[in-house]
């Protein structure tokens, strides 16, 4: 599966105008106190602005330092740094795209990093993910708590 794919992911998938320009093999690990984890956490948001205006863009929301962000501000640095997973022309598309990814990450990782999962650094946080997109106050720390 994962052969066609470039460091940034899959090049072609249905309804994708734009691939994605994030690098998905140099993903952080991000620890969350009920025992899960991610590394790219996806939205998919409707694009404001810009040629693309009424298009749908992926974005991660987990930073390369282990951050977590909302929705809102997933979208916000996407659009000002041109890091995406991939642009849409429609919803459903990309939000079938989204969670296509969130399954296939860790898998991928793995096979461009020669089999080994080798994230790009490893970070806990002291909330969950579902509190901290709805705009809970946490703490980012590099090593597990005690």
């Amino acid at each position: 599966m994962f052969k066609t794919w470039t460091p940034q992911g899959p090049t072609r998938a249905p309804g994708m105008i734009s691939p994605g320009t994030t690098d998905m093999t140099k993903r952080p690990a991000v620890h969350f106190p009920d025992g899960s984890a991610g590394s790219i956490y996806t939205y998919n948001t409707p694009i404001e602005s810009g040629k693309n205006k009424g298009k749908w863009i992926v974005t991660a929301g987990i930073t390369p330092d282990g951050h977590v962000l909302t929705e809102d501000q997933a979208y916000d640095r996407a659009m000002k740094s041109g890091q995406h997973l991939g642009i849409f022309d429609n919803e459903h598309d990309s939000e079938a795209y989204a969670t296509f990814l969130h399954q296939k990450q860790g898998g991928f990782q793995a096979y461009k990093n020669g089999g080994d999962y080798k994230p790009n650094g490893e970070y806990w946080v002291n909330q969950n993910a579902e509190d901290i997109t709805n705009g809970a106050k946490y703490s980012v720390s590099t090593k597990p708590p005690q």
